[in-house]
């Protein structure tokens, strides 16, 4: 809802200027959209052996099989690639469990790699939540990770082990990128590489009316690549309740062609004017065969709020495009009007916009002769503040 300021002659034609602005965008507004993969990317470790060559590390999606080679993606020129995903246990409800699959090669001082081992990993990591979004703070690129876990290391081949490990993972808050390192208790040996948290953003245009529609763009950025993808989609949404709205399932392109197809429903809640989701994407790294990374908490904050009442417009109950004030000028007098659609509002009047100021109804009824409603109001000294309450 637009709110006018009555004061000086001079500022009405100001506010007759904005007025006729906002009215050109009515119904259609902006929020911020942000998120962080459930999973992190552990890249591939290293630590040299003299005498022996360089053992190296490979990270893999856990695919739960003690009998098989870990996943692998087959590459041009007889190459594998290996997904480096560490995700939670608990799937879409997080937790402190994490799991992954591993795999070890030999790079000999002379010669072509070799396979030494393969297994799994289960750690366990800290799960602060410091904002109350429901993911751990480490795993979000606005927060430090500073974190020790412990874990158990299972070697499936060549022959059956099971070990017990330490770590830690270091990332200043704001950067992609930081240091995973691993200690094994069986033979004291650290290694330790890169590992990466996976962010989007972007923002959310959307429109109330008999049809709810949002246009959601974002940006996948992919530090291991150089490079960021973005995706654009539109989908329709249920206002459930103030603190809740609903997203069917839906996809996003990106300009090559490329699809992220969300699993709905994906449901929003309301923490003040941020609304926190379990994202769940069909695949989100499409590169692989597998499903990897698709569990991500995502955000829409937004700002608009239309009739200061404490709800954004995004899911406000009281919200409808059709509530939108207009402000003509003649001598000494304002006409503010509003459409006949919007049924059951109350013109209001304070001395302050925020929602805490003494609102007071209007005693003057709308004039409806003209195809509005249209209440006059003299122009006098100070500032007045309007708006429609329901």
């Amino acid at each position: 809802m637009n709110h006018h300021r009555a004061d000086t002659l001079s500022f009405v034609a100001l506010a007759i200027s904005l007025a006729t602005c906002n009215m050109a965008t009515a119904g259609m507004n902006v929020a911020a959209f942000e998120g962080n993969s459930r999973s992190v990317r552990l890249l591939e470790g290293s630590r040299y052996i003299p005498g022996f060559g360089t053992v190296l590390l490979y990270f893999t999606t856990y695919d739960g099989s003690a009998s098989t080679f870990p996943l692998n993606q087959t590459l041009p020129g007889n190459y594998i690639a290996f997904s480096a995903e560490v995700r939670p246990r608990g799937g879409a409800s997080g937790g402190a469990v994490y799991e992954t699959d591993w795999l070890n090669y030999l790079a000999p001082d002379v010669g072509n790699p070799s396979l030494l081992a393969y297994g799994s990993d289960v750690i366990t990591l800290p799960t602060d939540d410091t904002d109350g979004n429901g993911l751990a703070d480490w795993c979000q690129l606005n927060k430090e990770a500073n974190v020790t876990f412990t874990g158990t290391q299972y070697q499936d081949y060549p022959t059956v082990k099971v070990n017990t490990s330490s770590g830690s993972l270091l990332r200043p808050a704001g950067e992609f990128v930081g240091i995973w390192s691993v200690t094994n208790s069986s033979d004291g040996s650290t290694i330790q590489g890169n590992f990466e948290v996976l962010h989007i953003s972007g923002d959310v245009h959307y429109q109330r009316g008999t049809t709810n529609s949002l246009q959601l763009s974002f940006k996948l950025d992919n530090p291991s690549f150089g490079q960021q993808d973005y995706y654009t989609g539109t989908s329709e949404f249920t206002v459930l309740s103030e603190d809740e709205i609903s997203v069917p399932s839906f996809a996003l392109t990106e300009p090559g062609g490329r699809k992220l197809n969300i699993i709905g429903p994906l449901n929003f809640h309301r923490q003040g004017n941020r609304y926190v989701g379990n994202m769940e994407l069909y695949d989100g790294v499409t590169d692989t065969y597998w499903r990897d990374y698709v569990y991500h908490v995502v955000e829409i904050t937004d700002l608009n709020d239309e009739d200061f009442d404490g709800v954004p417009d995004l899911s406000d109950a009281a919200y409808t495009p059709a509530n939108v004030l207009s402000v003509t000028r003649s001598v000494d007098t304002l006409t503010i009007a509003w459409p006949l659609v919007a049924t059951g509002f109350k013109l209001q009047v304070a001395d302050s916009p925020q929602p805490t100021a003494d609102w007071q109804d209007v005693s003057t009824s709308p004039d409806t002769s003209h195809g509005d409603n249209e209440v006059a109001i003299g122009i006098g000294t100070g500032s007045q503040f309007f708006r429609l309450k329901k």
